[in-house]
């Protein structure tokens, strides 16, 4: 950000993703509601995606690059309720077919609501509902659609569960070893 390397904890993390998911909860989205995001890497992206899971509801990523014309058809083929833009020039794309979808922005965009001020909707909220969210959350729930670039034909949504992710998770967690881990990462856990 401006040129320097921003970190978070995990602490701060897990911090930030109750939050948000309390402001998803507060703004009626809930198990099984489709969220879209469509942005380049950076920490939001990921802040939404682990809130998103947190209270049931589904990932929708979309590639920045595609066409408005395939925004329009994955907003509604998936049934998207809500959309997270990265910056002004995928705002432009997505707002031309958002409908009456609200839209909100990781950078600063006039009239357009800021990640940082979703993020507030979730400040001094019951921590209890989302406990009870995360409860309800079921291995063979539905985590993520993850649409395809289209390129033969219109883009097709590859439909994953929490038990499919989590599979590939503790796959991958049998070629680390405690030593390559920092302990104090390992401690919090989502």
């Amino acid at each position: 950000e401006n040129g320097s390397w921003i970190t978070f904890s995990s602490r701060k993390v897990k911090e930030i993703v109750d939050q948000l998911s309390l402001a998803f909860l507060n703004e009626g989205i809930q198990a099984a509601d489709k969220v879209a995001i469509i942005s380049n890497n950076c920490p939001e992206w990921n802040f939404v995606d682990l809130a998103l899971q947190q209270i049931g509801a589904i990932s929708v990523p979309m590639y920045p690059t595609i066409t408005s014309e395939d925004y329009e058809y994955i907003f509604d083929h998936a049934s998207v309720k809500m959309i997270f833009v990265g910056d002004q020039m995928i705002y432009d794309k997505a707002k031309l077919v958002a409908g009456e979808r609200s839209i909100v922005s990781f950078d600063s965009i006039e009239g357009v609501t800021r990640f940082n001020d979703f993020l507030e909707k979730g400040a001094n909220s019951d921590l209890m509902d989302l406990e009870k969210s995360k409860a309800a959350v079921k291995p063979d729930d539905l985590f993520t659609i993850i649409y395809t670039s289209g390129t033969t034909g219109r883009p097709k949504g590859v439909m994953l569960t929490h038990h499919n992710v989590l599979s590939n998770v503790l796959q991958v967690g049998k070629i680390f070893t405690p030593q390559k881990l920092n302990p104090d990462d390992a401690k919090v856990i989502f």
